[in-house]
Protein backbone atom coordinates (compact mmCIF):
# COMPACT_ATOMS: atom_id res chain seq x y z
CA UNK A 1 0.00 0.00 0.00
CA UNK A 2 1.47 3.51 -0.66
CA UNK A 3 3.09 4.79 2.41
CA UNK A 4 4.70 8.17 1.17
CA UNK A 5 3.91 10.92 -0.91
CA UNK A 6 6.53 12.35 -2.28
CA UNK A 7 6.68 15.64 -4.46
CA UNK A 8 2.80 15.95 -5.40
CA UNK A 9 2.04 18.59 -7.78
CA UNK A 10 -0.98 18.82 -6.15
CA UNK A 11 -3.59 21.66 -5.06
CA UNK A 12 -5.01 19.84 -2.87
CA UNK A 13 -5.00 15.96 -1.70
CA UNK A 14 -8.77 14.58 -3.22
CA UNK A 15 -7.68 11.45 -2.66
CA UNK A 16 -8.80 9.21 -0.09
CA UNK A 17 -5.62 7.97 1.86
CA UNK A 18 -5.55 4.30 3.07
CA UNK A 19 -6.40 4.31 6.53
CA UNK A 20 -3.04 2.25 7.90
CA UNK A 21 -1.15 5.24 6.39
CA UNK A 22 2.00 5.27 8.89
CA UNK A 23 4.02 7.87 7.07
CA UNK A 24 3.25 11.15 4.85
CA UNK A 25 6.29 12.93 3.23
CA UNK A 26 4.88 15.91 1.18
CA UNK A 27 8.03 17.89 0.52
CA UNK A 28 8.24 20.39 -2.04
CA UNK A 29 4.40 20.68 -2.66
CA UNK A 30 4.41 24.40 -3.77
CA UNK A 31 0.53 24.52 -4.60
CA UNK A 32 -0.37 22.85 -1.45
CA UNK A 33 -1.89 25.75 0.55
CA UNK A 34 -4.17 23.41 3.47
CA UNK A 35 -4.93 19.81 4.30
CA UNK A 36 -7.88 18.30 3.45
CA UNK A 37 -10.48 17.60 6.54
CA UNK A 38 -10.29 14.29 6.20
CA UNK A 39 -6.96 14.28 7.48
CA UNK A 40 -8.06 13.87 10.63
CA UNK A 41 -9.12 9.66 9.51
CA UNK A 42 -5.57 8.86 9.40
CA UNK A 43 -5.32 7.29 13.14
CA UNK A 44 -2.54 5.11 12.62
CA UNK A 45 -0.50 8.08 11.12
CA UNK A 46 3.23 8.27 13.16
CA UNK A 47 5.20 10.64 10.77
CA UNK A 48 3.90 13.76 8.37
CA UNK A 49 6.72 15.61 7.12
CA UNK A 50 5.12 18.93 4.99
CA UNK A 51 7.69 21.53 3.26
CA UNK A 52 10.86 22.20 1.91
CA UNK A 53 14.42 23.30 3.42
CA UNK A 54 14.91 25.12 -0.01
CA UNK A 55 12.00 27.37 -0.61
CA UNK A 56 8.92 28.77 1.09
CA UNK A 57 5.50 26.63 1.24
CA UNK A 58 2.26 28.10 0.94
CA UNK A 59 0.41 26.04 4.00
CA UNK A 60 -1.80 28.92 5.19
CA UNK A 61 -3.18 26.84 8.36
CA UNK A 62 -3.88 23.02 9.74
CA UNK A 63 -7.26 22.29 10.19
CA UNK A 64 -9.10 21.67 13.60
CA UNK A 65 -9.16 17.82 12.58
CA UNK A 66 -5.51 17.71 12.65
CA UNK A 67 -5.90 17.20 16.69
CA UNK A 68 -7.60 13.81 15.61
CA UNK A 69 -3.89 12.42 14.91
CA UNK A 70 -3.76 10.38 17.77
CA UNK A 71 -0.30 8.43 16.69
CA UNK A 72 1.36 10.83 15.34
CA UNK A 73 4.70 10.95 16.80
CA UNK A 74 6.66 12.87 14.34
CA UNK A 75 5.53 16.39 12.68
CA UNK A 76 7.49 18.55 10.49
CA UNK A 77 6.28 21.96 9.03
CA UNK A 78 9.55 23.71 7.38
CA UNK A 79 9.42 26.78 5.82
CA UNK A 80 5.79 27.56 6.12
CA UNK A 81 6.01 31.31 6.11
CA UNK A 82 2.22 31.57 5.74
CA UNK A 83 1.66 30.03 9.19
CA UNK A 84 0.37 32.28 11.22
CA UNK A 85 -0.88 30.03 14.07
CA UNK A 86 -1.36 26.43 15.52
CA UNK A 87 -4.86 24.96 16.21
CA UNK A 88 -6.15 25.83 19.62
CA UNK A 89 -6.68 22.25 20.71
CA UNK A 90 -2.92 20.91 19.26
CA UNK A 91 -1.85 20.11 22.51
CA UNK A 92 -4.35 17.08 22.04
CA UNK A 93 -1.49 15.09 19.84
CA UNK A 94 -0.06 13.91 23.21
CA UNK A 95 2.16 11.27 21.64
CA UNK A 96 3.67 13.67 19.37
CA UNK A 97 7.78 13.30 20.17
CA UNK A 98 9.47 15.36 17.27
CA UNK A 99 8.28 18.65 16.36
CA UNK A 100 10.01 20.46 13.83
CA UNK A 101 8.73 24.16 12.95
CA UNK A 102 11.82 25.82 11.41
CA UNK A 103 11.38 28.98 9.45
CA UNK A 104 7.73 29.42 10.14
CA UNK A 105 8.58 32.72 9.98
CA UNK A 106 5.11 34.43 10.65
CA UNK A 107 4.38 32.13 13.45
CA UNK A 108 3.48 34.64 16.16
CA UNK A 109 2.91 31.97 19.31
CA UNK A 110 2.26 28.89 20.71
CA UNK A 111 -0.94 27.59 21.61
CA UNK A 112 -1.20 27.48 25.40
CA UNK A 113 -2.04 23.67 24.97
CA UNK A 114 0.66 22.87 23.64
CA UNK A 115 2.51 22.40 27.67
CA UNK A 116 0.21 19.34 26.82
CA UNK A 117 2.28 17.62 24.86
CA UNK A 118 4.67 16.01 27.59
CA UNK A 119 6.41 13.07 25.68
CA UNK A 120 7.78 15.81 23.40
CA UNK A 121 11.31 15.01 23.14
CA UNK A 122 12.37 17.29 20.03
CA UNK A 123 11.24 21.23 19.24
CA UNK A 124 12.58 22.91 16.49
CA UNK A 125 11.52 26.76 16.45
CA UNK A 126 14.68 27.62 14.60
CA UNK A 127 13.85 30.82 12.30
CA UNK A 128 10.68 31.75 13.43
CA UNK A 129 11.24 35.29 13.55
CA UNK A 130 8.37 36.69 15.27
CA UNK A 131 8.09 34.37 18.14
CA UNK A 132 7.80 36.88 20.86
CA UNK A 133 7.05 34.78 23.61
CA UNK A 134 6.55 31.33 25.07
CA UNK A 135 3.56 29.88 27.32
CA UNK A 136 3.54 30.45 30.10
CA UNK A 137 3.15 26.45 31.08
CA UNK A 138 6.19 25.66 28.69
CA UNK A 139 8.16 24.31 31.19
CA UNK A 140 4.96 21.46 31.91
CA UNK A 141 7.20 19.73 28.35
CA UNK A 142 9.40 17.84 30.64
CA UNK A 143 10.41 15.18 28.42
CA UNK A 144 12.39 17.87 26.22
CA UNK A 145 15.69 16.91 25.31
CA UNK A 146 16.24 19.31 22.39
CA UNK A 147 15.03 23.30 22.14
CA UNK A 148 16.14 25.07 19.04
CA UNK A 149 14.85 28.70 19.15
CA UNK A 150 18.08 29.96 17.20
CA UNK A 151 17.03 32.84 15.30
CA UNK A 152 13.93 33.79 17.25
CA UNK A 153 14.57 37.49 16.87
CA UNK A 154 11.51 38.61 18.64
CA UNK A 155 11.83 36.68 21.69
CA UNK A 156 12.04 38.48 25.18
CA UNK A 157 11.79 36.85 28.15
CA UNK A 158 11.53 33.13 29.06
CA UNK A 159 8.54 32.35 31.19
CA UNK A 160 9.57 31.14 35.11
CA UNK A 161 8.17 27.59 34.36
CA UNK A 162 11.32 27.38 31.50
CA UNK A 163 13.41 25.97 34.92
CA UNK A 164 11.35 22.49 34.82
CA UNK A 165 13.33 21.46 31.53
CA UNK A 166 15.63 19.19 33.78
CA UNK A 167 16.36 16.42 30.86
CA UNK A 168 17.33 19.23 28.06
CA UNK A 169 20.71 18.13 26.31
CA UNK A 170 20.89 20.84 23.47
CA UNK A 171 19.65 24.25 24.43
CA UNK A 172 20.24 26.86 21.24
CA UNK A 173 19.02 30.38 21.84
CA UNK A 174 21.45 31.76 18.66
CA UNK A 175 20.42 35.45 17.38
CA UNK A 176 17.99 35.66 19.81
CA UNK A 177 18.56 39.66 20.06
CA UNK A 178 16.26 40.63 22.04
CA UNK A 179 16.09 37.85 24.58
CA UNK A 180 16.98 39.25 28.64
CA UNK A 181 16.89 36.45 31.35
CA UNK A 182 15.56 38.99 34.70
CA UNK A 183 17.34 39.18 37.62
CA UNK A 184 14.83 37.01 39.44
CA UNK A 185 15.61 34.49 36.50
CA UNK A 186 18.47 33.57 36.79
CA UNK A 187 18.65 30.47 38.16
CA UNK A 188 16.89 29.13 34.94
CA UNK A 189 18.91 26.82 34.33
CA UNK A 190 19.49 25.42 38.25
CA UNK A 191 17.91 22.05 37.30
CA UNK A 192 19.62 21.31 33.87
CA UNK A 193 21.77 18.80 34.69
CA UNK A 194 22.20 17.09 31.96
CA UNK A 195 22.96 20.51 29.16
CA UNK A 196 25.58 19.58 27.01
CA UNK A 197 24.97 22.38 24.49
CA UNK A 198 24.34 25.96 26.18
CA UNK A 199 24.41 28.73 23.19
CA UNK A 200 23.74 32.26 23.78
CA UNK A 201 25.92 33.60 21.11
CA UNK A 202 24.09 36.77 19.53
CA UNK A 203 22.15 37.66 22.60
CA UNK A 204 23.17 41.09 22.26
CA UNK A 205 21.43 41.87 25.87
CA UNK A 206 22.53 39.20 28.04
CA UNK A 207 25.01 40.67 30.48
CA UNK A 208 25.17 38.20 32.92
CA UNK A 209 25.27 34.17 32.79
CA UNK A 210 22.70 32.30 34.63
CA UNK A 211 24.07 31.30 37.84
CA UNK A 212 23.62 27.78 37.63
CA UNK A 213 25.20 27.73 33.73
CA UNK A 214 28.66 26.69 35.75
CA UNK A 215 27.63 24.71 38.56
CA UNK A 216 25.15 22.82 37.47
CA UNK A 217 27.45 22.41 34.16
CA UNK A 218 29.11 19.31 34.96
CA UNK A 219 27.65 17.49 31.04
CA UNK A 220 28.43 20.82 29.77
CA UNK A 221 30.52 19.85 26.18
CA UNK A 222 29.84 22.95 24.02
CA UNK A 223 29.36 26.55 25.52
CA UNK A 224 28.88 29.53 22.69
CA UNK A 225 28.87 33.18 24.60
CA UNK A 226 30.04 34.94 21.42
CA UNK A 227 28.92 38.50 20.79
CA UNK A 228 27.24 38.67 23.83
CA UNK A 229 27.58 41.70 26.72
CA UNK A 230 29.08 39.68 29.65
CA UNK A 231 30.77 41.30 31.78
CA UNK A 232 32.52 38.65 33.62
CA UNK A 233 33.42 35.16 33.02
CA UNK A 234 32.53 33.05 36.22
CA UNK A 235 36.01 31.92 37.92
CA UNK A 236 34.84 28.57 38.77
CA UNK A 237 34.44 28.18 35.01
CA UNK A 238 37.23 25.24 35.66
CA UNK A 239 34.64 23.47 36.98
CA UNK A 240 33.48 22.15 33.61
CA UNK A 241 35.69 19.10 32.88
CA UNK A 242 33.68 18.02 30.38
CA UNK A 243 33.46 21.36 28.09
CA UNK A 244 35.26 20.44 24.69
CA UNK A 245 34.18 23.55 22.80
CA UNK A 246 34.42 27.33 24.20
CA UNK A 247 33.66 30.20 22.18
CA UNK A 248 33.88 33.66 24.06
CA UNK A 249 32.80 37.18 22.58
CA UNK A 250 32.03 40.24 24.78
CA UNK A 251 33.15 43.66 24.31
CA UNK A 252 32.24 44.25 27.84
CA UNK A 253 34.55 41.70 29.19
CA UNK A 254 37.61 42.93 30.83
CA UNK A 255 39.90 40.04 31.86
CA UNK A 256 39.51 35.80 32.02
CA UNK A 257 39.63 33.82 34.58
CA UNK A 258 42.98 31.67 35.07
CA UNK A 259 40.45 29.33 35.84
CA UNK A 260 40.46 28.83 32.02
CA UNK A 261 43.78 26.40 32.60
CA UNK A 262 41.58 23.55 34.26
CA UNK A 263 39.57 22.88 31.43
CA UNK A 264 40.97 19.55 30.44
CA UNK A 265 39.18 18.14 28.03
CA UNK A 266 38.74 21.17 25.58
CA UNK A 267 39.71 21.26 22.30
CA UNK A 268 38.09 24.16 20.28
CA UNK A 269 38.47 27.58 22.47
CA UNK A 270 37.73 31.07 20.21
CA UNK A 271 38.40 34.11 21.86
CA UNK A 272 36.50 36.51 19.80
CA UNK A 273 35.36 40.98 20.05
CA UNK A 274 36.89 41.08 23.69
CA UNK A 275 37.65 44.77 23.49
CA UNK A 276 38.98 45.18 26.91
CA UNK A 277 40.66 42.01 27.57
CA UNK A 278 44.16 42.82 27.58
CA UNK A 279 45.53 38.99 29.16
CA UNK A 280 45.07 35.31 28.61
CA UNK A 281 46.05 33.39 31.86
CA UNK A 282 45.90 29.70 31.96
CA UNK A 283 46.08 28.87 27.89
CA UNK A 284 49.66 27.80 28.42
CA UNK A 285 47.91 24.94 30.27
CA UNK A 286 45.15 23.43 27.58
CA UNK A 287 47.31 20.56 26.43
CA UNK A 288 44.47 19.23 24.91
CA UNK A 289 43.75 22.19 23.11
CA UNK A 290 43.62 21.16 18.89
CA UNK A 291 41.97 24.50 17.91
CA UNK A 292 42.70 28.11 19.07
CA UNK A 293 41.15 30.90 17.21
CA UNK A 294 41.97 34.97 18.78
CA UNK A 295 40.32 37.53 16.72
CA UNK A 296 39.62 41.29 17.36
CA UNK A 297 41.02 41.80 21.04
CA UNK A 298 42.85 45.05 20.41
CA UNK A 299 44.39 45.69 23.85
CA UNK A 300 45.85 42.09 23.98
CA UNK A 301 49.29 42.61 24.73
CA UNK A 302 50.59 39.36 24.85
CA UNK A 303 50.37 35.38 24.48
CA UNK A 304 51.34 32.44 26.95
CA UNK A 305 53.77 30.19 25.93
CA UNK A 306 52.98 27.58 23.67
CA UNK A 307 55.48 25.27 24.35
CA UNK A 308 52.91 22.65 25.93
CA UNK A 309 50.32 22.77 23.29
CA UNK A 310 51.10 19.43 21.52
CA UNK A 311 47.96 18.73 20.43
CA UNK A 312 47.13 21.99 18.61
CA UNK A 313 46.32 21.47 15.00
CA UNK A 314 44.89 24.72 13.82
CA UNK A 315 45.86 28.31 15.18
CA UNK A 316 44.57 31.72 13.99
CA UNK A 317 45.20 35.25 15.34
CA UNK A 318 43.35 37.89 13.69
CA UNK A 319 43.05 41.75 14.47
CA UNK A 320 45.48 41.50 17.67
CA UNK A 321 47.76 44.40 16.75
CA UNK A 322 49.86 44.62 20.17
CA UNK A 323 51.16 40.72 20.09
CA UNK A 324 54.22 41.15 18.97
CA UNK A 325 55.67 37.46 19.59
CA UNK A 326 54.50 34.21 19.80
CA UNK A 327 56.84 31.94 22.40
CA UNK A 328 56.88 28.54 22.36
CA UNK A 329 56.30 27.67 19.05
CA UNK A 330 58.44 25.01 18.81
CA UNK A 331 56.10 22.64 20.51
CA UNK A 332 53.76 23.09 17.79
CA UNK A 333 54.44 19.91 16.61
CA UNK A 334 50.92 19.06 15.55
CA UNK A 335 50.10 21.98 13.93
CA UNK A 336 48.13 21.55 10.60
CA UNK A 337 47.05 25.37 9.33
CA UNK A 338 48.26 28.25 11.05
CA UNK A 339 46.50 31.76 9.92
CA UNK A 340 47.71 35.70 10.81
CA UNK A 341 45.53 38.93 9.91
CA UNK A 342 47.02 41.49 10.12
CA UNK A 343 48.88 40.44 13.17
CA UNK A 344 52.73 40.19 12.60
CA UNK A 345 55.12 43.38 13.34
CA UNK A 346 58.22 42.03 13.48
CA UNK A 347 60.30 39.06 11.91
CA UNK A 348 60.59 35.85 13.21
CA UNK A 349 57.78 35.79 15.39
CA UNK A 350 57.04 32.34 15.19
CA UNK A 351 58.60 29.59 14.06
CA UNK A 352 56.72 26.82 11.90
CA UNK A 353 60.02 24.46 11.59
CA UNK A 354 58.72 21.78 13.74
CA UNK A 355 55.64 21.96 12.27
CA UNK A 356 56.22 18.83 10.31
CA UNK A 357 52.24 18.47 9.89
CA UNK A 358 51.56 21.91 8.54
CA UNK A 359 49.10 22.21 5.41
CA UNK A 360 47.73 25.04 4.99
CA UNK A 361 48.97 28.57 5.83
CA UNK A 362 47.43 32.41 5.63
CA UNK A 363 49.52 35.50 6.68
CA UNK A 364 48.67 39.09 5.79
CA UNK A 365 50.85 41.44 7.07
CA UNK A 366 51.53 44.88 6.78
CA UNK A 367 55.25 44.79 6.49
CA UNK A 368 56.94 42.73 2.81
CA UNK A 369 59.66 42.00 5.29
CA UNK A 370 57.33 40.00 8.02
CA UNK A 371 56.71 37.62 4.62
CA UNK A 372 60.23 37.69 3.74
CA UNK A 373 61.36 36.19 6.80
CA UNK A 374 58.41 34.16 7.89
CA UNK A 375 58.21 32.06 5.08
CA UNK A 376 61.73 30.15 5.17
CA UNK A 377 60.29 28.61 8.97
CA UNK A 378 57.80 26.60 7.13
CA UNK A 379 58.29 22.76 6.63
CA UNK A 380 57.21 22.77 3.05
CA UNK A 381 57.29 18.82 2.78
CA UNK A 382 52.98 18.69 3.08
CA UNK A 383 51.97 21.98 2.45
CA UNK A 384 48.98 21.80 0.17
CA UNK A 385 47.48 25.53 0.52
CA UNK A 386 48.81 28.79 0.98
CA UNK A 387 47.66 32.55 1.06
CA UNK A 388 50.26 35.03 1.23
CA UNK A 389 49.29 38.94 0.96
CA UNK A 390 51.35 41.51 1.91
CA UNK A 391 50.08 45.56 1.84
CA UNK A 392 53.51 46.23 -0.74
CA UNK A 393 52.89 45.28 -3.98
CA UNK A 394 56.17 42.62 -4.37
CA UNK A 395 56.90 39.72 -6.83
CA UNK A 396 55.91 37.19 -4.43
CA UNK A 397 55.38 34.59 -6.93
CA UNK A 398 59.66 34.46 -8.03
CA UNK A 399 60.24 34.99 -4.04
CA UNK A 400 57.98 31.68 -3.29
CA UNK A 401 59.74 29.75 -6.40
CA UNK A 402 63.09 30.44 -5.78
CA UNK A 403 63.22 30.42 -2.17
CA UNK A 404 61.09 28.91 -0.22
CA UNK A 405 58.94 26.74 -2.16
CA UNK A 406 60.71 24.36 -4.95
CA UNK A 407 57.53 22.54 -5.51
CA UNK A 408 55.32 25.19 -6.07
CA UNK A 409 54.73 26.55 -9.67
CA UNK A 410 53.35 29.52 -10.20
CA UNK A 411 51.12 30.06 -13.30
CA UNK A 412 50.51 33.53 -13.24
CA UNK A 413 50.10 36.49 -11.12
CA UNK A 414 48.33 39.70 -12.01
CA UNK A 415 47.62 43.27 -11.64
CA UNK A 416 44.10 44.20 -11.70
CA UNK A 417 45.01 47.17 -12.98
CA UNK A 418 45.54 45.59 -16.47
CA UNK A 419 41.75 44.44 -17.01
CA UNK A 420 39.92 46.17 -18.30
CA UNK A 421 36.13 46.65 -16.62
CA UNK A 422 34.21 44.21 -18.70
CA UNK A 423 37.08 42.17 -19.47
CA UNK A 424 37.16 38.10 -18.19
CA UNK A 425 40.21 36.53 -17.05
CA UNK A 426 40.60 32.99 -17.14
CA UNK A 427 43.54 30.53 -15.60
CA UNK A 428 43.85 26.95 -15.69
CA UNK A 429 46.03 24.32 -14.43
CA UNK A 430 47.93 22.02 -16.43
CA UNK A 431 47.83 18.92 -14.34
CA UNK A 432 45.33 16.56 -13.32
CA UNK A 433 46.63 15.84 -9.50
CA UNK A 434 46.89 20.07 -9.38
CA UNK A 435 45.62 21.37 -6.30
CA UNK A 436 45.12 24.75 -5.66
CA UNK A 437 47.91 26.55 -3.25
CA UNK A 438 46.65 29.72 -3.44
CA UNK A 439 44.96 33.00 -4.89
CA UNK A 440 46.28 36.51 -4.06
CA UNK A 441 44.29 39.51 -6.13
CA UNK A 442 45.52 42.78 -6.25
CA UNK A 443 41.81 44.54 -5.97
CA UNK A 444 42.03 47.87 -7.74
CA UNK A 445 38.66 48.10 -9.17
CA UNK A 446 35.50 46.58 -8.02
CA UNK A 447 34.03 46.23 -11.64
CA UNK A 448 35.67 42.55 -12.38
CA UNK A 449 34.36 39.48 -13.58
CA UNK A 450 36.91 36.76 -13.14
CA UNK A 451 36.80 33.12 -13.24
CA UNK A 452 39.62 30.76 -12.24
CA UNK A 453 39.35 27.02 -12.78
CA UNK A 454 41.59 24.09 -12.77
CA UNK A 455 41.31 20.36 -13.56
CA UNK A 456 40.50 19.30 -9.83
CA UNK A 457 36.81 19.29 -10.39
CA UNK A 458 35.93 23.17 -9.37
CA UNK A 459 35.59 26.32 -10.28
CA UNK A 460 35.79 29.42 -8.77
CA UNK A 461 33.89 32.19 -9.94
CA UNK A 462 33.77 36.07 -8.71
CA UNK A 463 31.80 39.21 -10.02
CA UNK A 464 32.24 42.12 -7.94
CA UNK A 465 30.39 44.00 -10.14
CA UNK A 466 27.29 41.86 -8.87
CA UNK A 467 28.37 40.92 -6.08
CA UNK A 468 27.97 37.27 -6.84
CA UNK A 469 30.60 34.60 -5.58
CA UNK A 470 30.10 30.83 -5.76
CA UNK A 471 32.00 27.46 -5.70
CA UNK A 472 30.63 25.36 -8.31
CA UNK A 473 31.47 21.88 -8.18
CA UNK A 474 32.11 21.09 -12.29
CA UNK A 475 30.30 17.16 -11.64
CA UNK A 476 27.23 18.10 -10.14
CA UNK A 477 27.03 21.37 -11.10
CA UNK A 478 25.63 22.65 -7.87
CA UNK A 479 26.64 25.54 -5.92
CA UNK A 480 28.28 24.44 -2.71
CA UNK A 481 28.26 28.20 -1.19
CA UNK A 482 27.24 31.59 -1.88
CA UNK A 483 27.08 34.93 -0.76
CA UNK A 484 25.20 38.27 -1.31
CA UNK A 485 26.70 41.43 -2.61
CA UNK A 486 28.19 42.77 1.20
CA UNK A 487 30.87 39.61 0.51
CA UNK A 488 33.85 42.13 1.36
CA UNK A 489 31.52 42.96 4.67
CA UNK A 490 31.12 39.56 5.35
CA UNK A 491 34.95 39.15 5.85
CA UNK A 492 35.78 42.51 7.52
CA UNK A 493 33.23 41.92 10.33
CA UNK A 494 34.43 38.24 10.55
CA UNK A 495 31.00 37.15 10.61
CA UNK A 496 30.22 33.37 11.10
CA UNK A 497 27.16 33.65 9.06
CA UNK A 498 28.32 31.82 5.39
CA UNK A 499 31.51 30.42 6.29
CA UNK A 500 33.76 29.23 3.51
CA UNK A 501 34.70 26.05 2.63
CA UNK A 502 38.28 24.68 3.77
CA UNK A 503 39.49 24.53 -0.16
CA UNK A 504 37.95 27.76 -0.67
CA UNK A 505 40.11 29.97 1.16
CA UNK A 506 39.53 33.84 0.13
CA UNK A 507 40.74 36.46 2.32
CA UNK A 508 41.00 39.79 2.11
CA UNK A 509 43.02 42.94 4.40
CA UNK A 510 41.79 45.33 6.50
CA UNK A 511 38.92 48.11 5.00
CA UNK A 512 41.27 50.93 3.88
CA UNK A 513 44.02 48.22 2.75
CA UNK A 514 41.68 46.04 -0.04
CA UNK A 515 42.55 48.24 -2.89
CA UNK A 516 46.60 47.40 -1.88
CA UNK A 517 45.96 44.14 -1.77
CA UNK A 518 48.25 41.86 -3.58
CA UNK A 519 47.23 38.30 -4.76
CA UNK A 520 48.62 35.57 -7.11
CA UNK A 521 47.59 31.76 -8.19
CA UNK A 522 50.08 29.25 -7.55
CA UNK A 523 49.50 25.60 -7.77
CA UNK A 524 51.60 22.36 -7.34
CA UNK A 525 51.89 19.11 -9.12
CA UNK A 526 51.26 15.73 -7.88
Amino acid sequence: FISTIYEAPYKNVQCEAPSQLRELVLNSCFNLKEFPRSIGRLKHLIKLSYGSLNSQSPLRRLPEEFRSLQSLRYLELKSCANLSSLPRRFGELTNLQHLNLFDCSNLSSLPSSISNLTNLQHLNLRFCLNLSSLPSRFGDLTNLQHLDMGHCIQLGTLPVSFKQLTLLQYLNFNRCIKLTIESENLDILENMTRLQYLDFSKCGNMEDLPRHCIENGASLKQLNLRWTRIREMPANIGQLSKLEILIVGSNALTSLPTTLGNLCSLLKLVLSDCLKVQKIEGLEYLRSLEELEICNCPELDGLPSFAELCSLKTLELRGCPKVEKIEGSEGLRSLEAFKAYTCLKVPCIISLEKARELRNVVVIANEKSVVEHFIPTIHQKRLVEVIICTRAVCDVGSFVNSQAFPNLSVLDSFSMEKIGSEQALELRGSSENATLICIIINVVSPVIHLVISSNYSSTFEMDLGQGKWVWMDLITQKPIWHWGNNVFGIFLKGSDENDVVESAWLMTAEDEEIRQCFRGLFHTFA
